[in-house]
Formats: structure tokens, C-alpha cells, sequence
């Protein structure tokens, strides 16, 4: 048990001393076992991913469409990192906070929400 509090403690120094751990860390609900993962998970090379739609394929966010003949079906991608998927949630907002290198804003991120019409918006309680 001493070691694991060491290896956090150690996880928490190292990673907060990067610049994009502020990033990571300005999102709801990702404290200090959480930012860590998404920083590893986006690393620092930006000009190597080009879009949202590439992270959710790599990391096994998107679904993959199979066709034969008049059948059509969807499942999960099979081939991709386990622990990519099991970090991920909000991929576009991750991406653009990333790419940016602005820290999250959730008014802002709620006025794009209203601006598109988005029924996301109806169903968030914002009371």
C-alpha cells in the first residue's frame, strides 16, 4: 500500500510539472488520477493527429459499420488500446482543449450547445 501512495505521489509531481497538465486537469471531474491518464493518452505531438474523428479511431471510440450484401451491422472496434477506451468520454471537447491548448470552459462549451440547437442542452440541468 506504501509503494502505490509513493508511485501516485510520484505520478502527480511528474505529471503536473508538463505544460498541457493544467489542460487536462481544468475538466470536470478530472483529478489527479484522471488528467495524468489523458495526458499520456494525448501525449504532446499535435501535428500527428488530425481531427477528433481519428482519435475516437484509434482509441476504439467509434463504431465500425460492416456490410454484406442487403445486411448491415455496427459493433465496437476490436483492435485498439484498452486503456485509450477506458479513458476517454468526451472526445471532441478533449481534442479541441488539446489542439488549442485553452483550458476548459464549460460556458463556453454550453454556449457552442446553444448556438447549434442542441438537444444535449434540454437535458442537462443547469438549475
Amino acid at each position: 500500500m506504501h509503494a502505490i501512495f509513493r508511485l501516485r505521489i510520484t505520478i502527480e509531481r511528474v505529471a503536473s510539472a508538463l505544460p498541457d497538465y493544467a489542460l487536462f486537469r481544468s475538466l470536470p471531474g478530472a483529478g489527479p488520477h484522471l488528467a495524468p491518464r489523458l495526458l499520456a493518452a494525448f501525449g504532446e505531438q499535435r501535428e500527428h493527429v488530425h481531427g477528433a474523428d481519428e482519435l475516437q479511431k484509434y482509441s476504439g471510440i467509434a463504431s465500425v459499420t460492416e456490410r454484406s450484401g442487403k445486411k448491415s451491422w455496427v459493433h465496437w472496434r476490436w483492435q485498439c488500446p484498452t486503456f485509450l477506451r477506458q479513458t476517454f468520454k468526451w472526445i471532441r471537447v478533449l481534442y479541441r482543449v488539446w489542439q488549442t491548448r485553452t483550458p476548459y470552459d464549460e460556458t463556453i462549451y454550453l454556449n457552442a450547445l446553444s448556438k447549434r440547437g442542441s438537444p444535449l442542452l434540454k437535458s442537462l440541468d443547469l438549475g
